[in-house]
């Protein structure tokens, strides 16, 4: 075997690759940033501004130091690029692949030792042929050997987590697409919402892209240095962006098994990968493919808590100063918008200085299990 190969499969683990991946998109999003430069007659930023939002958005972290109207065209697009490949679906697809690899490695790995083993003669006395008939006796060639179905398992698994890639890849492709083409079609058929962009001096089909790989990717960011508030009147565009919010972030293991179920019914041809991926899901030990029970109960929690958060925020804030000028539509819409992104990418339509303190703690509460699955434990599920 490649010593290269072995010394990835058994001496890399996940957590340095993940720490030398973001570690490469953070400092080579920051030198690209300087060398692409800010708008005309924008500050120059100081170079630490660079590194923390570089770091910011490689991590999709949403915290910047500097306006977003600062930055160039072309700074914007670097930025929704840096999104795209430091998101939690991307960096999923790569995870798969890498382990698509090592599977497969260690498959093939095993098939050698055991050609080796096979190759090496048994001792026997000189003469001595009772070993080779005790062998032959009764011997059936029609059933497999342990060690024969153990390779099949493998095989099996290493062509499921890699069709698995395809999958997730397919999903994150696909949603980004009809997001950026409905943001597209709407900032160009609103009349408001064009006003906006074009007094910003921001490209529709920037904005668009910007938008849908920072929601998706629960970033936050939005090329305005109001973020969302400058289209608190556009329900639409919010109602386009809450769907995104959701499938790119808490969502996201309920729909990716709803895809592989699907794709198993449509594909037949892949019919055995999309069996094994459902039937041994912690067996291929993707934390975001969950057994169909886990996947309802989170689909359940994640309603539950937006219902919670949603009638909370209604009945403390309907007649807050940051929902003035509202009619009842874009109140409710837009309270629906905050409660979505509260719990996943942060973007508002308010300033929080001008809701309530109730809501405010409502918020920090429903962030913390947002950053994680609420499920009851089946340790003994496959």
């Amino acid at each position: 075997m490649n010593p290269f190969n072995r010394f990835f499969v058994f001496r890399v683990n996940s957590f340095s690759l993940n720490l030398f991946y973001f570690l490469f998109l953070s400092f080579a999003g920051y030198w690209i940033l300087i060398y692409l430069g800010t708008r005309p007659g924008a500050d120059v930023p100081r170079t630490i501004d660079y590194v923390f939002t570089a770091v910011s958005t490689a991590t999709d972290s949403s915290m910047s130091v500097i306006e977003m109207e600062a930055f160039s065209n072309s700074q914007l697009l670097f930025m929704t690029f840096l999104m795209f490949v430091g998101g939690e679906v991307f960096v999923s697809v790569v995870v798969l692949t890498l382990k698509a690899f090592r599977v497969r490695t260690k498959s093939r790995m095993a098939a050698e030792e055991e050609e080796k083993s096979r190759a090496t003669p048994t001792s026997s006395p000189p003469g001595d042929h009772r070993h080779e008939l005790e062998l032959s006796v009764g011997k059936d060639d029609r059933a497999p050997s342990p060690s024969s179905i153990d390779d099949q398992e493998r095989i099996l698994e290493s062509k499921s987590v890699q069709f698995l890639s395809f999958i997730c890849l397919c999903y994150l492709i696909v949603i980004h697409i009809f997001g950026v083409a409905l943001l597209s079609a709407y900032v160009t058929l609103s009349p408001s919402a064009s006003r906006v962009l074009e007094d910003k001096g921001i490209k529709r089909l920037t904005f668009a892209l910007f938008t849908a790989v920072s929601t998706f990717g629960s970033c936050g960011f939005i090329p305005t240095n109001e973020n969302m508030i400058v289209f608190r009147h556009n329900t639409v565009m919010q109602l386009i962006l809450i769907p995104q919010v959701l499938m790119g972030n808490t969502m996201f293991p309920p729909c990716l098994r709803l895809c592989v179920w699907l794709t198993g019914k449509l594909w037949k041809a892949k019919s055995d990968c999309t069996e094994y991926l459902l039937r041994k899901s912690k067996r291929i030990g993707f934390y975001h493919l969950l057994p169909g029970r886990e996947s309802a109960w989170l689909t359940a929690t994640v309603v539950i808590f937006l219902a919670v958060q949603f009638a909370l925020f209604l009945g403390t804030d309907w007649w807050s100063e940051g929902l003035i000028g509202l009619n009842t539509v874009e109140k409710l819409v837009g309270a629906l918008f905050l409660t979505v992104n509260a719990r996943h990418s942060g973007e508002t339509i308010v300033d929080l200085n001008t809701i309530s303190a109730a809501s405010l703690v409502v918020f920090v509460v429903m962030m913390v299990p947002s950053a994680l699955y609420v499920l009851p434990s089946h340790e003994g599920r496959a």
